[in-house]
């Protein structure tokens, strides 16, 4: 989790903080694409706890986030024809997933910054850019641990949505999962 207030205040150089932020937030990301594997294996009738089975690692070799997001979509595609219903709480998070993961590209792909006293990231750094203050904002330290909570919050929401068809498919759930209904996969 992003740290609390008074441990910002200890790190000894200024950059210290900006990179500690962005290692976490990078964690929060990578939450979001082990809950993205769960969802894909429960569409495919495989329990969330078997790590090593199959089909998960034909989901894990693929390194393109984007490629896993289409993967996924295709397989509720399938899915939906016996469970139409999911129809309507997965469109709103693919489109989240995707919007996200456009946040977290800033985060992975950038160049440290200081300008008038802030700390913090240029992503997509260029020197035109910079000096012009034009393309993507910078980010201060604040500004990527509230992008890491709100990775946080998504990985639990994809977690969610693999709890909700794992139950669908007869599989084991995990106990935190058990009572995922459709009403709570639209929350948003």
């Amino acid at each position: 989790m992003p740290l609390p207030d008074n441990e910002r205040a200890r790190m000894s150089s200024p950059h210290d903080l900006v990179y500690r932020e962005v290692g976490e937030c990078l964690h929060a990301w990578s939450q979001v694409e082990v809950d993205l594997s769960a969802l894909f294996a429960a569409l495919h009738g495989v329990p969330m706890q078997e790590a090593s089975h199959p089909i998960r690692q034909v989901f894990e070799v693929v390194q393109s986030f984007e490629t896993r997001v289409a993967m996924t979509n295709r397989s509720v595609e399938c899915f939906i024809d016996a469970h139409p219903a999911y129809a309507e709480a997965w469109q709103p998070l693919k489109n989240k997933i995707e919007r996200s993961a456009r946040r977290r590209h800033e985060v992975a792909h950038f160049v440290l910054i200081s300008r008038n006293a802030i700390h913090g990231i240029k992503p997509f750094f260029t020197f035109h850019n910079f000096r012009t203050k034009q393309g993507r904002g910078e980010l201060t330290a604040r500004q990527i641990a509230d992008r890491a909570r709100g990775f946080f919050d998504l990985s639990t929401r994809v977690r969610r949505h693999a709890g909700y068809v794992s139950r669908l498919q007869g599989l084991p759930v995990e106990s935190d999962l058990a009572t995922a209904d459709l009403a709570h996969l639209l929350e948003r």
